[in-house]
């Protein structure tokens, strides 16, 4: 497993890469499945017209999708949940710190692709049409942060006043410096002393 490690002060830690199998395991545990073709489409017209907000060109989450292979996620067939995420490299990491990523089209030296070391992961959206699916999708996204993405910060952005309370509720807080309304839960847990 390739892994990166930094030196930060007198702190080293490891970077391991995303656990691919682990987040398709934590997405199937909650009944999603890896979007892909017109579910990808199916998705983003859900997300949309339960934010009302445009998100992101289709070609650029197909792009992002078969970069990360763990980035969008569906529930339901028709599609009534969907997720939207993307694991950062070291530099994803701190270009989300210093406003320099773009969620609506990332540069991809940002997303951390199999095998590349994750410094922290960004949450797109989470979208729900009914009770249950909005219950998977936060169940799910719980599990997943602990168990995939503990070790590292994880950031969002409110769409909705619902999201800036859940988020709040979760931990996370808003920070400075960053895209506008920018969110972040730092680290939950140390990385292994075996993962060095």
């Amino acid at each position: 497993m390739k892994q990166l490690s930094i030196k930060s002060s007198s702190l080293i830690c490891s970077l391991p890469p995303v656990d691919l199998d682990a987040v398709r395991k934590v997405n199937g545990d909650f009944g999603f499945r890896a979007a892909s073709g017109p579910e990808i489409k199916d998705a983003v017209a859900l997300a949309e017209r339960l934010i009302g907000q445009r998100i992101a060109d289709l070609d650029v989450l197909k792009r992002l999708q078969a970069h990360t292979t763990v980035s969008l996620w569906v529930l339901g067939d028709p599609v009534v949940g969907m997720h939207i995420m993307a694991p950062l490299t070291p530099a994803g990491e701190r270009a989300v710190r210093r406003g320099e990523f773009r969620p609506e089209n990332p540069d991809l030296n940002h997303c951390a692709a199999p095998g590349e070391p994750c410094g922290g992961v960004y949450v797109g959206i989470y979208a729900g049409e009914t009770r249950d699916a909005r219950r998977a999708i936060m169940q799910g996204a719980g599990v997943m942060r602990l168990m995939c993405f503990g070790t590292v910060p994880c950031f969002a952005r409110a769409a909705t006043d619902d999201g800036a309370r859940s988020m709040t509720s979760l931990g996370f807080h808003p920070i400075e410096g960053g895209l506008p309304g920018l969110w972040v839960q730092e680290a939950l847990v140390k990385p292994s002393a075996d993962a060095a």
